[in-house]
């Protein structure tokens, strides 16, 4: 897979200046270069708020940037940078951003069933079917 998705404002994914989780399973399916997974509204550089999540398969690591200080932070693509950069080459599915922080025993529990926490829960994208 080598699409992204662009997801639009709605209020439910305005993760403001509070606790948030964002989660993906992935698969690489590139062996080198930087590919973004989630990348969040209102980003750039120096004083402007970034939030993103990238693989980096080369180096076998997923790496995250937050750096929000009083800024308020929404989800705007899956897939690719917000300027098109860096499209992700694999798999992406059940992606999932929750406007709080998910509990140790919630995260376990996503990770044995797969089944999304209902509380909070704004932006699911399971990719289960195209349309």
């Amino acid at each position: 897979m080598d699409d992204r998705v662009e997801v639009p404002f709605d209020r439910s994914i305005d993760l403001g200046a509070d606790d948030f989780t964002m989660m993906a399973w992935i698969k690489y399916g590139a062996s080198t270069g930087s590919h973004a997974i989630l990348w969040a509204f209102r980003t750039g550089s120096g004083t402007t708020p970034q939030v993103w999540l990238r693989a980096e398969p080369e180096s076998n690591r997923i790496r995250a940037l937050l750096d929000v200080d009083r800024f308020n932070i929404t989800v705007q693509s899956v897939g690719q940078r917000v300027d098109g950069v860096s499209r992700f080459q694999g798999t992406v599915d059940e992606v999932r951003v929750y406007r709080r922080a998910l509990s140790t025993t919630e995260l376990d529990q996503i990770r044995q069933t797969n089944k999304p926490i209902r509380s909070q829960l704004g932006l699911d994208l399971p990719f289960s079917s195209v349309g």
